[in-house]
């Protein structure tokens, strides 16, 4: 079972920003030692929610805490808490991808609810299942900001976040250009002759 509480207290009285601005300012690991203590239990718990496995949710929150620093180096954080949030659970729809390419059965209930609503839109299953040729085939017929999102968020495995900085787009813009591309990605599927709208 993890450990929640470090050693360290010192910077236990400053707010989530003032320890964003003195990790980036000192690079002192201590904070992130302060984020690990109010927030392990809710990364472990998001992970818990999304992996159902004990180990897997262990091992994902101790990698996530691990590359904190650098996330916190590289990104402009308005609201550490929601930001977290964001980040852990898109780890774990990454390591749930990458474990259904190795044949294990992805649940669609995990996916992203609105990405889920359009009914036309070739499901996230479908799109792991396809084989990597005919894939590239029909990603290379869609508009470019449909194939560098659907590239970059499949292929690539990166997160929302990472596709908008990316790309210069906002998120709206990027689960747009995603949605359009999986509902091109079902037509140029099932009529490889058409060409994507």
């Amino acid at each position: 079972m993890l450990n929640f509480k470090s050693s360290h207290t010192k910077l236990k009285g400053l707010t989530d920003a003032e320890l964003i601005f003195a990790y980036k300012a000192k690079g002192d690991n201590k904070c992130l030692e302060v984020f690990y203590d109010r927030y392990a239990y809710l990364v472990y718990g998001v992970c818990m929610k999304y992996l159902k496995q004990t180990e897997d949710a262990e091992d994902l929150t101790l990698m996530i805490f691990s590359g904190l620093g650098e996330k916190i180096k590289k990104h402009e954080i308005q609201f550490f808490k929601s930001w977290l949030h964001v980040l852990v659970r898109n780890e774990c729809l990454m390591k749930l991808r990458k474990n259904s390419f190795n044949n294990i059965a992805f649940e669609d209930t995990l996916l992203d609810s609105e990405m889920l609503n359009e009914t036309d839109s070739i499901s996230e299953k479908e799109i792991l299942e396809l084989s990597i040729n005919d894939l590239n085939a029909c990603i290379n017929k869609l508009q470019i900001h449909q194939k560098n999102c659907i590239q970059k968020f499949y292929i690539d495995k990166k997160s929302y976040q990472e596709i908008s900085f990316e790309e210069n787009m906002t998120l709206n813009e990027v689960k747009s250009h995603l949605q359009n591309g999986k509902r091109n990605l079902k037509i140029l599927m099932t009529n490889p002759n058409k060409n994507a709208q």
